[in-house]
């Protein structure tokens, strides 16, 4: 029998206990009452025994006040054993339902425990209700939370680097070329962009950061699916013997930089991005730079 229809069984028990105990008690008050009347209508009678009685007892006295005397003292015998026998039976009586009594005591106790039990079975199970309630509830969050993240992960911003390529190499000014795109679908606000270049003849481990405030650039809006470019100087500017031992892959330089933004659901995001040309890697007629395998990195 599941949970509830044991509430409902022991709910019923509860009010049929209680239906007798009033039945009980009904009764016992109706012959409290009975009692009482038979006691006012046995007093009259017991107050004037048979006087014809008396005189058959009394026959064989022939002195009429010795025979007097014993018609009195035979009635007042009679009253007597009239009371004796009344009250026997009312003392016999009150026994039995003394017993009652005490019997209705106990099932008033047992009415009383069992309702304790009720009581408390009831709040175990309202407290387990409620926890389960509570456990539906954080459940529910949960997914509510999880169906919000999916959401926003779906729909927001994404802007990072798409290609990084050294410009005007064999001229006398390079410059490091970065292109950036949103591929989210939808927009970023307030995009920066900060980038800068290194030449290193040993490779560099991890990532690479802007040093210098005036290297960030502002782009404001990136819509969806949007790209644009920027360049900056690669300073100091490259020699010939650097240039020919990048192109030998015994040198390289790496372009770096930081991209950061706003999201439609107002979260700050970034992009860390590391590439480099030379060090090994096939140079291309355009010098495009390879991404690093450390370095790159976004939220």
């Amino acid at each position: 029998m599941s949970r509830s229809d044991w509430l409902r069984y022991g709910a019923i028990g509860a009010v049929i206990l209680l239906f007798i105990g009033g039945a009980f008690w009904w009764a016992l008050d109706a012959y409290q009452q009975n009692q009482a009347q038979q006691r006012e209508q046995v007093a009259p009678r017991a107050a004037d025994p048979s006087q014809q009685e008396a005189r058959e007892a009394c026959h064989d006295v022939t002195d009429l006040a010795a025979h007097t005397k014993c018609i009195a003292e035979k009635q007042k015998t009679q009253r007597e054993e009239w009371r004796a026998q009344y009250d026997l039976q009312a003392q016999q009586q009150m026994a039995l339902w003394a017993y009652a009594l005490f019997a209705s005591g106990i099932i008033g106790l047992v009415i009383t425990g069992a309702g304790v039990v009720y009581v408390a079975l009831t709040l175990r199970a309202t407290r387990e209700s409620l926890q389960v309630a509570n456990r539906s509830a954080d459940l529910a969050e949960d997914a509510l939370q999880d169906a919000r993240m999916n959401a926003q992960c779906e729909l927001r911003a994404y802007v990072g680097c798409i290609g990084c390529f050294v410009e005007g190499f064999d001229g006398l000014a390079p410059h490091l070329a970065v292109n950036i795109q949103n591929q989210g679908q939808t927009p970023a606000y307030k995009v920066t962009l900060a980038m800068d270049s290194r030449f290193s003849e040993k490779p560099i481990e991890g990532p690479l950061y802007v040093q210098r405030v005036s290297l960030i650039t502002s782009l404001g809006v990136l819509g969806p699916q949007t790209s644009v470019g920027s360049t900056k100087r690669i300073e100091p500017t490259l020699t010939a013997t650097q240039k020919e031992a990048i192109k030998d892959g015994k040198a390289q330089i790496y372009g770096f930089g930081r991209i950061t933004y706003k999201d439609a659901f107002g979260k700050t995001r970034y992009t860390q991005f590391k590439a480099m040309l030379g060090g090994g890697a096939p140079t291309s007629k355009s010098y495009d730079m390879v991404i690093c395998e450390q370095g790159n990195e976004a939220n």
